[in-house]
């Protein structure tokens, strides 16, 4: 005859986040308007312009020891535009836009560094409750000769953790 009996129980926890219906701080991000005249040649940028993604009530391992999960974005062109150069972070304007001669750059919170398109790129650890902000900017980045138009261009992303 059995002398002992044993339960076991326990719980599987998948970090995650969620996004409000407006995750973006500015949608569409606003890059100003330029005259031709002040872009001066192929690579010419204009001033970054910051925006943020907000992640919500973020789900973490909350055990001591527990692993760090990371937040990771993929940022994807759509509604017409296209990758230029994923590694500059750099897109062309949508279908609908008049102007030319210029993409659009995804640049890093320092506003310095490019954030490639079309690869997962870690933004740092879930917490363990709360919330978290991604930071980015965006701006023009010339890359013929300009004329000038409306300039729009669009970018999915989707958020892993890892």
């Amino acid at each position: 005859p059995d002398a002992f009996g044993l339960a076991l129980s326990g719980s599987v926890t998948q970090a995650e986040c969620s996004l409000s219906a407006n995750p973006v701080s500015a949608d569409p991000v606003k890059l100003g308007d330029w005259s031709t005249t002040q872009f001066t040649g192929v690579g010419h940028t204009t001033d970054a312009v910051p925006f943020t993604i907000a992640l919500n009530a973020c789900i973490s391992d909350p055990l001591p020891g527990g692993t760090v999960t990371n937040a990771h974005i993929r940022l994807e062109p759509t509604a017409g535009s296209t990758t230029l150069d994923a590694g500059k972070g750099l897109f062309s304007l949508g279908g609908s836009s008049t102007a030319q001669g210029i993409g659009i750059q995804v640049l890093g919170s320092d506003a310095v560094t490019p954030v490639a398109l079309e690869a997962d790129g870690a933004q740092g650890a879930l917490p363990v409750t709360g919330g978290m902000l991604l930071e980015f900017n965006a701006r023009f980045y010339q890359t013929g000769s300009v004329a000038a138009g409306s300039a729009q261009g669009s970018l999915a992303f989707t958020i892993t953790y890892k």
